[in-house]
């Protein structure tokens, strides 16, 4: 499994819950050319043998990047997800 101390990240967990339908409705509507699933299948079963246990969204030098070092406020984090909330 990647880790952040190799310089690699691996997709965030949250990509796997139900409420991320844009996501979730694009890797199920992706047919595999084997009769084995759709992609979306795939990667669910995938997530559950392999469990990404997420604690941080920004890595550097194997340590964990607080938001506000780089000028960044919760008020900006809310403005940034608030269309995602419109309907």
């Amino acid at each position: 499994m990647p880790v952040a101390k190799d310089g690699r990240s691996c997709a965030a967990g949250r990509m796997f819950k139900e409420n991320s339908t844009c996501t979730y409705e694009l890797l199920t509507s992706i047919s595999l050319e084997r009769a084995c699933g759709q992609v979306g299948e795939r990667l669910m079963e995938y997530h559950q043998e392999f469990f990404w246990n997420d604690k941080a969204r920004i890595v550097s030098g194997g340590e964990i990047v607080k938001v506000s070092s780089l000028g960044l406020r919760e008020k900006d984090g809310l403005e940034l997800i608030a269309p995602l909330h419109r309907h």
